[in-house]
């Protein structure tokens, strides 16, 4: 699905959020999954059996266009969760005194 550039993983936190009170209310929402990719901006992904579910799901989310919600084919899918080898991190531990 399509969202707002630099939106994604707020959109895929809010939905996630959304999802986990839903079930806490006894109405769960009937999809498995959302992502988003870093390589793809201004996408991002929810698994579900059929497109009304995903529509009910993000039904009064904001940074969403609603209207451009399509079947990933499978070949697309791998493409999606591909993995770009990072550049070392160095992390830094400080000890705060009181």
């Amino acid at each position: 699905m399509q969202c707002k550039q630099g939106f994604e993983k707020e959109v895929v936190i809010s939905l996630l959020q959304k999802a986990l009170c839903k079930k806490k209310e006894g109405d769960p929402l009937s999809i498995f999954s959302a992502t988003a990719s870093e390589n793809l901006k201004g996408y991002f992904y929810v698994e579900a059996y059929k497109e009304n579910h995903v529509r009910t799901a993000i039904q009064g989310m904001r940074s969403i266009f609603k209207t451009k919600i399509s079947l990933v084919p499978i070949k697309e899918m791998a493409e999606v969760y591909n993995i770009i080898k990072a550049n070392k991190i160095e992390v830094c531990f400080f000890k705060l005194f009181s």
